[in-house]
């Protein structure tokens, strides 16, 4: 699925580091300002600088998950592009990082084959474009925006207000474990600490919800 993942988005890279004006200044304003007004919303300090992932750009799917895979003979198949847009290709790439938010089956991947599913999209999406890899400060901003994504998401949701079941993770729990797995105190310190308050808030409004997910029901 990565290297599937990655042959798209090498195949439709638009804009190379230093060579474009292109930004994703907007995406992510956008998401992050709603992070924020959750923050405030949860009484929480949002101390951090805004930031950017990068100028990379490719067709990114963005409801990455093997819900939305077909196995053929030929390999995996990527489907569901209807949420498809320009974007940075490490906001696909941190969907399996942090669990799979959009998918159902939501679950945890073990750290070995996480590094794998890494490098093998990374491997296949400098081959197919010829740019340098990005880096892992970049692949952290991405994982960053993603979360405030779905964070954001995820009171929309009302889990804030009622708790729900959606397959076999619950929006809270998916919430507190989304917090729970972004750790980057070198990259984005302020963000990070941001974070922790946040989680340690929610942990004592919901003291019973697990902050973790299951492992991937494929993996047990």
């Amino acid at each position: 699925m990565a290297a599937a993942l990655g042959t798209v988005h090498g195949a439709t890279v638009a804009a190379r580091p230093g060579e474009s004006a292109l930004s994703d200044g907007a995406e992510t304003d956008s998401a992050v300002a709603s992070f924020r007004s959750v923050c405030r919303l949860l009484d929480v300090a949002a101390d951090f600088d805004d930031f950017v992932v990068g100028p990379l750009r490719s067709l990114t799917q963005a409801d990455v998950g093997p819900d939305n895979c077909i196995v053929t003979e030929d390999g995996v198949k990527l489907v569901d592009f209807e949420l498809a847009a320009q974007d940075h290709p490490l906001k696909d790439a941190a969907h399996w990082r942090l669990g799979f938010p959009c998918c159902g089956c939501a679950g945890a991947i073990p750290a070995e084959l996480l590094d794998r599913m890494d490098a093998a999209h990374g491997t296949t999406l400098v081959q197919r474009s010829g740019v340098t890899g990005p880096g892992e400060g970049e692949a952290v901003r991405a994982r960053a925006v993603w979360l405030c994504n779905r964070i954001v998401r995820l009171v929309d949701w009302d889990a804030l207000d009622e708790d729900w079941q959606w397959g076999r993770v619950g929006g809270r729990q998916r919430m507190l474990a989304l917090l729970a797995e972004f750790e980057s105190a070198e990259f984005l310190p302020d963000f990070t600490e941001t974070i922790r308050r946040l989680e340690h808030r929610l942990r004592a409004r919901w003291p019973d919800v697990p902050d973790f997910l299951p492992t991937y029901p494929a993996l047990v």
